[in-house]
C-alpha cells in the first residue's frame, strides 16, 4: 500500500481537493501503523481508486475527493481517536536586532491585529506571554487595555506569562527567577485582575537551555507547567514530568515540531507517533508568525476552520495552552519523570557581551545587598526608592537574546542604560539605609571626637560606589554601590560594617580615614568591646581635592546578618607602631620630632641599583602559592591543611585562543578551537608593584598581546584560602568574519584526577561529565577529585562559560 500510495503523491497534481483526501489517507495509515494494527481493507481499495483517478484523469477532482471520503465514513471514529490542539502565540523578541522603540511598535501593531482577529473569528483564541508585553501597552497604548481586558475575562485571550520576559534560565540567580514570577503575577493582577494562583505557565519557546533546578522554583512560585523548545537531546519523550532533586516537579511539554509556523494540513501528520511514544491521546501544535512578532494570520485561522471539516482527520480545535496542559494531565500516570539539566546549547552565549554579563551580576547581588540594608537601616518615615522598577529593569536585561550576548548594539546601549537606571536605585537605597543605620548606631563609647580642622566632614563623599582609579584600593575593589565614608572627625572616626549574608564574614577590609591629623604611629584601630584590632597601612598620604586620605587594612569579624562598629583613634599614650617605610638613620622604635605630628617620608631614590629573580610567594595559613618570577604562571598551590600540591605544571595562565568561524554565528557558537598563545609565555610581563611580606600579599603585573594590554592584580588576604585575581582588560581584538575570532581565556590545568566537574547553578549545583565545550556555571566550577581529599575551583564575579576537560579548568573572559 505504501508505495501504491506514494506513487498517486507524486503522480497526482497538487491541487486543495488533492492535498485534503491524500492528507486524510496519510493520516489514517500513520494511524494503523503507529498504533500496530493492521491497515484497513477498506484504506487499501481507497489508495487504488486514487491511483486509477490519478491514472485516468491525471488529477483528484472535488468529486473524487467527496467520494472517497464517503466510502471510508466507517472509519472516522478511529480518525476521531486523537485531538490536535491548535494553541496561537507571537514569539516577540525583546530588543533582539533592534532597539526599544521598533519593540514597541511591534507589540503594539501584533495585539492590535489580534484583536481584530478575535471579533472575526469566534471560536479563535489568542496566548501571548512576557507581562513586558503587557505593561509596553500600558505606557504606550492605553486605550488598548480595556479590549484586552474583556477579552482575558471571556477565555479567549490567554496570559501564557509567569515571567517578566522570557529570561536566560542559566546565568540567572534563583533570586532572579524567584523575582520573574512575583513581579510578573503582582503585576497581571493589578493590570487585570487575574488570580495569581491562575498564572500557572511558564512558557519558554526560545530559551537557549534549562538548568535543572528549574522545577523547583517554578513549583514553589505556583507553576505547575513548562513549555520549552530548545535544549533537550534529541529523542521521543516530549512529555515528561521534570523533577527537581528535592522532589518538586512540572509537568514539561516540549514542542515536538518548532515554536513559530504557519498552519498546514500537514500538522496533524505527527499526531500518531507522538501520541504513541508520549502515551497520550493529544498533541498540540503552536503556530503564529515569531521573532518580530505578528502572530498568526487570518489564512491560518481560515485553515483551521477548513480542516476541521474534513471528516477523516482527528479533532481539531482552537485551543489555549492551559486547555492543553490540563487534558496531558489526565494521562499524567503514564509520563516518565526526568531529572536532568537541559544543557548546553549555544556555547558563545556564556561569554559574549561581557558588559551585559557583568551588570547582571552586579545588579542581582547589589539589589539583594540594597533590600537587606532597607531592613537594617528603615525606621518610620523612611521612605526608600522603587526597589520592583530596579528589578524590573534587571529582568527585562536577562531576556533570552540580550543576556546571552546574541543581540545588536542598539540592543546592548539600551540594556547599559536600563543597568544604570537600576543602579541608581540600589545606590540611592543604600546609601539612605547606611545614613539611618549610622544614626542609630552610639558611636560615643570609646571617646569624645575633637574637631580640630573640620576638613573631614564632606570629604570622601560617594567613595567606593563605584570604582575610581584615584581611590580604588590595592588590590583594586569590584564596583559595590556602596558609600565607604567615615562618622566624625578629628581624633575618633566610627565605621559601621554591615554584613548582609547568612553567615559570619571575618575577613580584612579596606577603611579610608580623611584628612587624619595624627601620626599613623600613633593610630589604634579597636572594635566595638574597645578590644585592638590589627590593621597595615595600604596608603598612608595621598590627596584627592585639597584633602588628604589614608588607607586601611584591617581585619574586622561581622555577625551574619547584622552590623557592628569599629573605629579608627588617636592613642598618644599606645606604644608607637613601627615604621613601615623607615627613613635612613631612623630607627623603627624612634619617637617623632614633638615639633612635628608627621613622620619623616621616605628616601625614595636608590642607593643601589641591581636586579635579582626573587621567587613570588603569596602565603598565610591556608595556602601557599608559588609564581614564576618570570611569566606569572603559577608553579606551585600547595593546600597547607592537607599538605597536598594542587599543582604539577604552569597553571593559572591566560591564553589567547583563535576559534575557527566554521559554524557561523560566533555570538551564539563558541568555534572549534585553533592556534592557542599562552600569553604569559608569549609576552613581556611587567611586574609592577607588589607586597609579599604583609599580612595581605600581593603582585600586580601587566602585559600585552594584539592590540590589548592587560592589567593583573593577584592576592591574598589573611584568613582567607581564595587566590583572588583582579583583571582588566583594554580589549582591541576583533572577529574575522567567516574566518576566525579571538578568546581570551583564564586556564587552570592541575594535577589530580577528575572525570567530572561541579558547576554553580541557580538555586544549587550540579556534576557533568568531562565534556570539550563550555558549559554554563553560574558562580563557580570545581573539578570533583578521584584521588585526592583537596581540590580547587574557579569563581567568578561576572563569568559564566567554564570548561571542565582533561583535568583542567578554564574559564572564558572575553571574546571579540
Amino acid at each position: 500500500m505504501l508505495e501504491q500510495f506514494q506513487k498517486v503523491c507524486m503522480q497526482s497534481e497538487q491541487n486543495p481537493w488533492a492535498i485534503r483526501i491524500l492528507t486524510e489517507v496519510e493520516y489514517l495509515r500513520r494511524l494503523y501503523e503507529e498504533s500496530q494494527r493492521p491497515v484497513p481493507e477498506l484504506l487499501q481499495s481507497a489508495v487504488a481508486m486514487l491511483e486509477e483517478n490519478v491514472t485516468s484523469q491525471g488529477t483528484i477532482t472535488k468529486t473524487d475527493v467527496l467520494r472517497i471520503e464517503e466510502y471510508l465514513l466507517p472509519l472516522q471514529h478511529e480518525a476521531k481517536e486523537l485531538t490536535l490542539y491548535c494553541v496561537s502565540h507571537a514569539h516577540i523578541d525583546m530588543n533582539w536586532m533592534w532597539g526599544t522603540p521598533e519593540t514597541v511598535g511591534i507589540v503594539i501593531d501584533t495585539f492590535r491585529t489580534m484583536l481584530k482577529l478575535l471579533e472575526e473569528f469566534p471560536d479563535f483564541i489568542y496566548s501571548q506571554s512576557q507581562a513586558e508585553t503587557y505593561r509596553i501597552i500600558e505606557k504606550y497604548a492605553p486605550s488598548m487595555l480595556p479590549e484586552i481586558r474583556r477579552r482575558i475575562q471571556e477565555g479567549r485571550w490567554e496570559l501564557t506569562a509567569s515571567t517578566w520576559v522570557e529570561p536566560d534560565k542559566n546565568m540567572i540567580s534563583a533570586e532572579s527567577m524567584s523575582r520573574h514570577i512575583l513581579y510578573t503575577k503582582r503585576y497581571l493582577q493589578g493590570l487585570f485582575g487575574i488570580a495569581p494562583e491562575d498564572l500557572e505557565i511558564d512558557f519558554e519557546p526560545d530559551t537557549f537551555g534549562h538548568s535543572a533546578n528549574i522545577p523547583e522554583i517554578l513549583s514553589q512560585g505556583g507553576v505547575r507547567y513548562y513549555y520549552f523548545c530548545r535544549g533537550r537531546k534529541e529523542g521521543p519523550v516530549k512529555i515528561f514530568w521534570w523533577q527537581a532533586s528535592s522532589g518538586a516537579k512540572v509537568l514539561a511539554c516540549e514542542e515536538p515540531y518548532w515554536y513559530s509556523t504557519v498552519v498546514k494540513p500537514n500538522a496533524v501528520l505527527m499526531l500518531p507517533r507522538f501520541t504513541q511514544e508520549n502515551h497520550t491521546k493529544c498533541g498540540m501544535m503552536i503556530y503564529g508568525v515569531s521573532d518580530h512578532g505578528g502572530g498568526p494570520t487570518r489564512k491560518d485561522l481560515q485553515r483551521i476552520l477548513d480542516m476541521q471539516t474534513w471528516p477523516l482527520m482527528p479533532e481539531i480545535r482552537f485551543s489555549s495552552l492551559r486547555n492543553y496542559f490540563k487534558k496531558l494531565e489526565e494521562y499524567g500516570d503514564a509520563y516518565p519523570v526526568l531529572r536532568e539539566d537541559m544543557n548546553p546549547l549555544y556555547t558563545g552565549c556564556y561569554t559574549s557581551q561581557a558588559k551585559i554579563k557583568r551588570a547582571n551580576r552586579v545588579a542581582e547581588d547589589r539589589l539583594y545587598d540594597a533590600e537587606a540594608l532597607s531592613v537594617f537601616g528603615g525606621q518610620e518615615g523612611v521612605t526608600f526608592g522603587n526597589f520592583e522598577l530596579a528589578w524590573r529593569n534587571t529582568l527585562f536585561n536577562q531576556f533570552h537574546d540580550i543576556l546571552p550576548g546574541s543581540n545588536s548594539a542598539d540592543s546592548r546601549d539600551q540594556a547599559m542604560g536600563l543597568h544604570q537606571e537600576a543602579m541608581s536605585y540600589i545606590v540611592g537605597n543604600s546609601n539612605l539605609a547606611l545614613f539611618h543605620l549610622a544614626e542609630r548606631m552610639k558611636t560615643n563609647g570609646l571617646g569624645e571626637s575633637t574637631n580640630l580642622s573640620g576638613t573631614a566632614i564632606g570629604a570622601g563623599v560617594g567613595e567606593h560606589i563605584l570604582s575610581s582609579d584615584v581611590l580604588a584600593s590595592i588590590p583594586a575593589q569590584r564596583e559595590s554601590g556602596f558609600g565607604s565614608v567615615s562618622r566624625g572627625d578629628g581624633n575618633l572616626r566610627a565605621f559601621v560594617l554591615t554584613n548582609t549574608t547568612s553567615y559570619v564574614r571575618d575577613e580584612v577590609i579596606t577603611v579610608t580615614v580623611w584628612d587624619w591629623p595624627y601620626s599613623l604611629r600613633q593610630t589604634e584601630v579597636v572594635d566595638a568591646t574597645g578590644q585592638s584590632l590589627s590593621f597595615s597601612v595600604q596608603t598612608e598620604k595621598a590627596e584627592y581635592w585639597w584633602h588628604t586620605f589614608a588607607k586601611l587594612q584591617v581585619r574586622a569579624r561581622v555577625p551574619a546578618l547584622g552590623c557592628t562598629t569599629i573605629y579608627v583613634r588617636y592613642a598618644p599614650d599606645m606604644p608607637l607602631r613601627a615604621l613601615q617605610q623607615p627613613d635612613h638613620g631612623q630607627r623603627p622604635d624612634e619617637p617623632i620630632c614633638l615639633h612635628s605630628s608627621f613622620e619623616r617620608k621616605s628616601i625614595t631614590s636608590q642607593r643601589r641599583n641591581r636586579i635579582v629573580d626573587e621567587e613570588l610567594i603569596l602565603e598565610n595559613d591556608l595556602v601557599r602559592a608559588h609564581f614564576h618570577s618570570e611569566d606569572m604562571s603559577l608553579v606551585s598551590l600547595v593546600d597547607k591543611k592537607s599538605g597536598e600540591e594542587l599543582i604539577h605544571t604552569p597553571s593559572a595562565l591566560f591564553r589567547l585562543i583563535t576559534e575557527s568561524d566554521h559554524y557561523g554565528k560566533p555570538s551564539w557558537r563558541l568555534g572549534p578551537y585553533g592556534k592557542i598563545e599562552v600569553l604569559n609565555h608569549a609576552s613581556v610581563i611587567r611586574v609592577r608593584e607588589k607586597n609579599l611580606d604583609g599580612p595581605n600579599p600581593y603582585v600586580s603585573y601587566d602585559f600585552t598581546f594584539g592590540d590589548s594590554s592587560a592589567h593583573v592584580t593577584v592576592s591574598l588576604t589573611e584568613n582567607s584560602p581564595v587566590l583572588r585575581f583582579s583583571i582588566q582588560v583594554l580589549w582591541r581584538e576583533y572577529a574575522e568574519k567567516d574566518v576566525s575570532t579571538p578568546l581570551l581565556q583564564f586556564y587552570v590545568p592541575f594535577s589530580f584526577s577528575a572525570k567530572r566537574y561541579r558547576y554553580g547553578i541557580p538555586g544549587g549545583a550540579i556534576d557533568r561529565e568531562e565534556i570539550g565545550c563550555d558549559v554554563p556555571g553560574n558562580g563557580y566550577a570545581a573539578p570533583v577529585s578521584e584521588n585526592t581529599s583537596a581540590t580547587l575551583g574557579l569563581i567568578s564575579d561576572c563569568k559564566y562559560g567554564y570548561r571542565g576537560n582533561h583535568n583542567s579548568l578554564s574559564l572564558s573572559l572575553l571574546r571579540g
